[in-house]
């Protein structure tokens, strides 16, 4: 039998769990899939501007970890800096930003399977490694 659902996201990183977070929120039945456990290591930048911070109805402040007030470009020798004195950016640790968002997500909602590798997506259909969703 395959489980029907509104949406079917399928990456549980900051967009994927926006995604989930909002959609579920305004009452969609969302089911949001990711091949990893969580909180996983994400061994990338971590960043995102101030502005952001206005797009969600709860603080990122619980997660970010510094504020980067400029920037500092640097090619072939040449250089170019900003400095506004202002946060314009909030530096984060992706296990916990993305473990963060993905709670958001969950609380508000949204199903979450983790270890669901998706195998293929033909049409509605989600073939994955635990079960066959229709969204």
């Amino acid at each position: 039998m395959i489980n029907i659902r509104d949406v079917i996201i399928c990456g549980a990183g900051p967009a994927g769990s926006s995604l989930a977070y909002f959609l579920s929120r305004k009452g969609f039945d969302i089911l949001l899939l990711d091949k990893m456990k969580f909180p996983r290591v994400k061994p990338c930048a971590g960043a995102f501007q101030v502005s952001l911070a206005d797009f969600f109805p709860f603080s990122l402040e619980p997660i970010a970890e510094d504020k980067a007030t400029g920037f500092y470009f640097a090619k072939n020798g040449r250089h170019f800096s900003i400095e506004t004195g202002n946060p314009i950016a909030y530096t984060v640790d992706r296990k916990k930003f993305d473990d963060f968002l993905l709670k958001k997500a969950v609380s508000s909602g949204a199903d979450f399977l983790e270890e669901c590798r998706v195998l293929k997506v033909e049409g509605e259909t989600v073939y994955s490694t635990l079960g066959n969703f229709k969204g």
